[in-house]
């Protein structure tokens, strides 16, 4: 990915969190579906169409934890466009410190 979309942005919140205030992987998800959404419309392709895609595989690496609080971004590109396949990825960063959180 060499040109990213800021997709999402987002706060985490109290009930996103489970007993020791760490961000639920649930959470991620739906966010990361969310900034997917903004990307394919930006991309031209829209919830309704006939031919919108099916997600078949999603590989995730966790680097570092969002806590209670935290601000945070997901930037968003095509990875690689196949005839049968479109690879999009999304890197959800912490807002405060800069650093990769996650990878998907």
């Amino acid at each position: 990915m060499t040109e990213y979309l800021e997709s999402f942005r987002g706060t985490v919140k109290a009930w996103e969190c489970d007993h020791v205030e760490h961000f639920t992987v649930a959470y991620y998800f739906k966010s990361a579906a969310a900034a997917q959404l903004r990307l394919l419309h930006e991309l031209g392709v829209h919830a309704f169409d006939e031919d919108f895609p099916v997600t078949t595989h999603i590989y995730t690496r966790f680097l570092k934890e969002l806590r209670k609080g935290d601000t945070y971004f997901i930037n968003s590109g095509v990875i690689d466009i196949k005839p049968d396949a479109l690879v999009l990825g999304h890197r959800i960063v912490n807002a405060d410190s800069g650093e990769e959180c996650t990878l998907i």
